[in-house]
Formats: C-alpha cells, sequence, structure tokens
C-alpha cells in the first residue's frame, strides 16, 4: 500500500533553497530550529516586505509579473510562496508560458 502525503506535509521551497545553499544551514534552521538575525537577513526582510503583496499583478508587453504567488506540486510533494513570479511568452512548440523567479542571496 503506498502513503498517501498530505498537503501540509510537503517539504516547504523555502527549506529546499536553504538545503541547497547549504545543508547545514538547513539543518539548523529546520532541525535545530536555531537562528540568528543579522544584517544580511535584516536586509532580506526588508527587501522580502516590499515583494510580499499578493494583490500585484502587472502586465508589460508579453510579460506578466505577479507577487506572493502560491506553488504546489503534488507530484514532487513540495509547495511554498514565489516572492515574485514572471510569465513570458515564449514562441515554445507547445506555445506553454515559461515561469521565472528571481532570487538574490541565500
Amino acid at each position: 500500500m503506498e502513503a498517501i502525503v498530505q498537503p501540509e506535509d510537503y517539504f516547504m521551497l523555502s527549506g529546499i533553497q536553504h538545503y541547497a545553499f547549504c545543508p547545514r544551514q538547513w539543518a539548523l534552521i529546520h532541525i535545530e530550529q536555531q537562528w540568528k538575525e543579522n544584517v544580511l537577513t535584516t536586509e532580506g526582510n526588508d527587501v522580502h516586505r516590499l515583494v510580499d503583496d499578493p494583490t500585484f499583478d502587472e502586465t508589460r508587453g508579453d510579460k506578466r509579473t505577479v507577487r506572493s504567488m502560491p506553488l504546489v506540486s503534488d507530484r514532487l510533494g513540495i509547495r511554498g510562496i514565489a516572492d515574485m513570479v514572471e510569465f513570458c511568452r515564449q514562441d515554445t512548440p507547445s506555445g506553454e508560458t515559461v515561469l521565472l523567479e528571481g532570487r538574490e542571496g541565500h
């Protein structure tokens, strides 16, 4: 019998990002629950506040930009919120929209 994973048990994208940057950082934050603010994290929080706006939805030419977009993949068992996503129309064979998330720092 295959186990069913509930969405609340999915891996958080922020945790995956922490692990990709530094497995030890991930362990400190997510297992040992040790975290200290520093200049870099404080600056990051300030920048995050600028883009944390789920009502932002802007289209310019072939590019649509949204902020605070929830993302979930049942197939991968992951979930999170993208700070900002750009939908860019591309000339692809399937005509699909390509999603991009820009992130600075870790």
